[in-house]
């Protein structure tokens, strides 16, 4: 297969991704492959705090030979020659369908919310009102299965000179990236509904059917204009994009972009962390400073800061599904990182000359008053004996496995808390004096002349030392951090250009990712988006000792993105053992931190 990549007005051409997506800043996602490979590929919407799947499929007959790759719209080249381009248009839950010619396929059709997975109790009907296709699920509870909400969902496809012959059978359907990920279930019975016979149509998807009819009415008739509005938008995004690599920039820019939901925030990935994540967010609001969206980063941040009263913000942000996974475990680095990058903002400004222009001074003093609260928080419900303290699963490696929790005294929480009391002498104009003294501690209990330790009482190796460079370079000299990154690099490099998360010599190391079993999600797996962050420290440090390092690091992200996956998005992570493309198919910081990467060099 080969995927095209246009992008104003440049064509690069790639082998290898199978998967597609389209996304319409409303919280409504599609993510197809040639042939099913997960229940989470198909149309997805968003309703309220949850998610909710409409279409598994659209099925035509044939082998695709082509993707190519476009703002705002995607396309699949069959052997045949037969073309179709999708478009999710912002803000609208419908997808516009535009085939190159009349083509017949199959509508499968797989209703249900995202993680939901009762078989049970599902019915389909199939009618013409308004000359729209409108099929109406209804989910009933079952004796057989678990109680869960019922509801009823309609889905209704309108195009000129549509045609439809009903199917109304079902189906068995196996999953095999389901299977791979040791994500049960890995089979399910969908709904074949009918034959569409279609040149062009639009599929609306509503609780409501007078309003799905609408909306597909609506849209197909105003197709061609939501598709250039949606291009010219994304096309405005990409801006200042370096010589090299302007191709990838442009995409990661794109990805990033499609995970913002209206002003609410972005999801930290699709199809399955469609939900806001604080931490996630926060990283990631660089980027977005970085494309000059200050308002969309003042707007975020100040969200986060509107709940600083207290130690630590929580794990999710302002909605989460009601099946949220543990939303009572909050983030230790939270607040670090968001006193981090709200300093960043402010920075950033103050160099443009624009601080004025989008801070009052009443603002700077309510970000200062929050920060001495939550310091003074800290450090009383967290800080012992001079170090700031988490509990099991509250860092970014949130997943424990045997009596790895990473609970304790870790580095980049350190250097978090170090990085809020260096700003907090900014705001008082002199050193906060519990700077030294932390900086102090921080050094004797993890500093030996060679390992920058990742726990106080932890020696394991892990890439966190890289993340405490970025935070709060100051705890070394270049001379100590560079000790301390040659002694990480050799336990935890991989030569295809990444970072193991933990020591390729350590009993719990896992070469091949496990998926939902989370033995090696910290424990092997690189992840993207700290290796993206190593590659800036390093080249900050000594570009010319560490350029190897970077340059892998850059080309495993690209190719990650342009070969691997979904076409044009960097996924979460991948194997230890090969660059892979693994873990949630879009990830937010995966795209954020390359965008900085990318712009950094």
């Amino acid at each position: 297969m080969k995927v095209h990549y246009q992008i104003d007005g440049k064509k690069e051409a790639e082998t290898g991704p199978l998967a597609i997506y389209q996304t319409n800043k409303a919280g409504a996602f599609l993510a197809l492959s040639p042939q099913s490979r997960s229940r989470y590929e198909g149309l997805f919407f968003k309703h309220g705090n949850d998610i909710f799947k409409a279409i598994e499929n659209l099925e035509i007959e044939g082998t695709v030979t082509d993707i190519t790759h476009r703002p705002g719209s995607v396309s699949r080249t069959y052997a045949d020659g037969y073309t179709e381009t999708f478009c999710l248009p912002d803000g609208v839950n419908a997808l516009i369908y535009q085939g190159s010619k009349r083509q017949e396929m199959t509508l499968v059709l797989d209703c249900k919310a995202i993680f939901e997975s009762r078989q049970w109790g599902r019915e389909f009907s199939l009618e013409t009102d308004h000359r729209c296709l409108v099929v109406t699920y209804t989910k009933k509870n079952d004796p057989r299965e678990p109680i869960g909400p019922e509801y009823t969902l309609y889905l209704a496809v309108f195009g000129e000179g549509l045609e439809y012959m009903p199917l109304q059978t079902w189906k068995d359907v196996h999953y095999p990236l389901d299977q791979q990920r040791n994500s049960w279930p890995w089979t399910r019975h969908v709904f074949n509904a009918c034959k569409l016979r279609l040149h062009e149509a639009a599929f609306a998807v509503s609780f409501d059917k007078s309003q799905a009819i609408e909306l597909a009415i609506n849209t197909y008739a105003s197709r061609n204009s939501l598709m250039k509005a949606k291009e010219k938008r994304i096309n405005a995004l990409i801006t200042d994009a370096p010589k090299k690599h302007s191709v990838s920039y442009a995409l990661a820019v794109q990805a990033m972009d499609a995970l913002q939901v209206n002003a609410n925030g972005s999801y930290a990935g699709i199809p399955w962390f469609a939900q806001f994540w604080t931490r996630d967010e926060i990283i990631s609001s660089k980027a977005r400073m970085l494309l000059g969206d200050f308002h969309g980063v003042k707007r975020l941040l100040g969200s986060y800061l509107a709940n600083a009263n207290q130690a630590m913000l929580s794990r999710f942000g302002t909605q989460y599904f009601y099946d949220a996974p543990r939303p009572e475990i909050p983030a230790a680095d939270g607040m670090g990182w968001l006193f981090l990058r709200i300093n960043d903002l402010l920075e950033t400004l103050e160099k443009q000359r624009k601080l004025k222009t989008y801070f009052r001074s009443n603002e700077i003093t309510v970000i200062e008053e929050k920060l001495d609260t939550v310091l003074n928080a800290l450090y009383k419900e967290r800080v012992r004996e001079g170090l700031v303290y988490n509990e099991p699963e509250e860092t970014w490696m949130d997943a424990a496995y045997v009596e790895d929790r990473r609970d304790g005294f870790r580095i980049e929480i350190q250097a978090l808390l170090l990085a809020m009391l260096k700003i907090h002498g900014k705001f008082l104009g002199r050193a906060d004096e519990r700077e030294a003294q932390l900086r102090m501690l921080v050094r004797k209990h993890f500093w030996n002349g060679r390992i920058l330790k990742d726990g106080k009482d932890d020696p394991t190796v892990r890439p966190n030392i890289f993340l405490a460079a970025y935070i709060y370079p100051e705890l070394l000299t270049k001379t100590e951090w560079e000790k301390a990154f040659d002694t990480a690099l050799k336990s935890l490099w991989l030569n295809w250009g990444g970072l193991a998360s933990i020591a390729k010599d350590h009993s719990l190391y896992a070469p091949e990712s496990t998926g939902e079993n989370v033995k090696s999600y910290h424990r092997g797996d690189s992840w993207f988006w700290v290796n993206n962050i190593a590659a800036i420290v390093m080249h900050r440090l000594n570009k010319r000792k560490y350029a190897k390092y970077v340059n892998a690091i850059v080309e495993a992200s690209i190719k990650e993105q342009m070969e691997l996956g979904v076409a044009g998005a960097c996924t979460e992570l991948t194997s230890a053992k090969e660059l892979r493309s693994e873990g949630c198919w879009i990830q937010l910081w995966s795209n954020a931190t390359l965008i900085e990467l990318l712009r950094e060099l």
